[in-house]
Order: structure tokens, then sequence, then C-alpha cells
């Protein structure tokens, strides 16, 4: 048995109801053209004002999303199984503490 367990929350543990589109579409009326990663193209904007704006935005929009969130099925029990073990686990996720929270908390 392993003595760690990493998981990516979004997908994994997490449904997050993320609408990409809409985000995409509403950083593209606000910055520009998008390069693939929405992440990536907001931190490489130079105005540090707009980059602000565009995060802020993205972490509302991820945080409308947990109020949504749900755990998967057999996400709890899975935890309460390794913590039994006292295996160690740790969460990876892109999204901003607060919507983290959020959706573990849901």
């Amino acid at each position: 048995m392993y003595d760690t367990f990493l998981f990516d929350m979004d997908g994994t543990l997490i449904r997050m109801k993320l609408n990409f589109r809409k985000i995409r579409e509403d950083l593209e009326k606000m910055i520009g053209k998008m390069g693939t990663s929405i992440l990536e193209t907001v931190d490489k904007i130079k105005d540090e004002t707009l980059r602000k704006k565009a995060m802020e935005y993205i972490e509302k929009e991820e945080e409308k999303a947990a109020e949504r969130s749900e755990l998967i099925e057999g996400t709890s029990e899975c935890l309460r199984y390794l913590k039994k073990k006292n295996v160690k686990i740790g969460i990876i996720t892109r999204n901003n503490r607060k919507s983290s929270i959020m959706s573990a908390e849901n």
C-alpha cells in the first residue's frame, strides 16, 4: 500500500460546473485573443490592472461554480478508507483557494 495519494480536485473528487466557453468568450472581450490555456494567457498580460481584472473575473466564475459543485460518487468513502489506513492525502487544483474550500464544503 502506498503511504501518500495525490488527487486532482476537479473531475476526480468534485464535479465543478465551470462554463469554460463563457469564461473564454468573456475574457476575449476583455483582453483580446486567447491562447490555448486561459490561466497562462491571463498570466502573460503585461498590463497589471487588466491582468488583475481578468483574474478577479476567473475567481468569481470559479466561486459561482463552487456553489453548484458536488462530490463525485465514492469520494467520501475513498477518502475515509485512506484516512483509516493512515495514508497521507493531497489535493491539487488550479482553482483559487476560496472556491476550492467552497467546493469541498458543499
